[in-house]
């Protein structure tokens, strides 16, 4: 083959893979020529060949590349690459943006959890992943999802909860008298508080059982018992399937409280 316009023709093309179109030959003998030649090579070869292709073959591109994982080697190569270039800013946001939409589809979870089966990651990566989840970013997203989830556990909320709802009728029914969201000890919002008692109901969600929650409850209501409530807890099991057994125990509950103000009343005009 004739080699001697190869400078020339390189010039004129622009790109390797022009060349070896022109030439009739593969891209690495155009490749091992200017290197024999001492051509020095288009280093925004890439950059030009990004704006020639057409759409059609983007995507012929990207069908092409779905389901072929790098090969070690590759990923190797690409490493050294990259070994002494800094990320730019700009390009770690865009990556925490394009990261933040995107979502596995249930097949590329199914072969992720394959793959893990049996595997304890490093203290390394567990270490990446505690970062990872202490972002800033991170942490408001997961808030944000989680409110989604469950409105009601926003803040000082303004409606009850449907078992809410079905304890505060029934209370009714009964002539029990209550009050709804009230603030107590300045940091801390109950369900239901008697009016005749200093007695706290609270109708207990699905939120309540998580460990979390339950340690979260704790606190609270050791600091309402030692400011001189009885806190009575129902769950929603309890509310919709034995109603009236969460009646019967708010009036023992009352009775006990009333029948011990009665006492200290007694006590303290003697």
């Amino acid at each position: 083959m004739n080699w001697s316009n190869l400078r020339e023709d390189y010039e004129r093309l622009g790109t390797i893979g022009a060349v070896a179109q022109a030439y009739g030959c593969t891209w690495r003998e155009v490749r091992r020529e200017l290197t024999r030649q001492d051509i020095p090579r288009n280093r925004h070869w890439g950059a030009v060949m990004r704006r020639e292709m057409t759409a059609e073959y983007r995507q012929k591109i990207s069908a092409a590349g779905i389901g072929h994982p790098t090969s070690e080697a590759t990923r190797a190569k690409i490493s050294e690459s990259l070994k002494g270039h800094a990320v730019l800013e700009e390009t770690k946001a865009k990556i925490r943006v394009t990261r933040a939409d995107y979502r596995w589809s249930d097949e590329t979870r199914a072969k992720f959890h394959t793959a893990m089966v049996g595997r304890k990651p490093s203290e390394a990566a567990r270490q990446a992943m505690r970062d990872g989840c202490a972002r800033p970013e991170v942490k408001e997203r997961k808030r944000q999802l989680l409110l989604q989830r469950f409105p009601l556990i926003q803040g000082n909320k303004q409606s009850n909860t449907p078992i809410e709802v079905r304890l505060q009728n029934a209370l009714t029914q009964a002539g029990i008298g209550w009050l709804s969201q009230q603030r107590k000890l300045n940091r801390y919002i109950v369900d239901l508080e008697l009016t005749d008692a200093p007695i706290i109901l609270e109708a207990d969600g699905t939120l309540h059982l998580l460990p979390r929650g339950i340690e979260r409850d704790r606190k609270r209501d050791a600091a309402l018992r030692d400011a001189g409530y009885t806190v009575l807890h129902f769950t929603g099991k309890q509310i919709y399937h034995d109603i009236n057994g969460c009646v019967e125990r708010v009036r023992e509950a009352l009775g006990n409280a009333q029948e011990i103000m009665g006492q200290s009343e007694l006590h303290g005009d003697m």
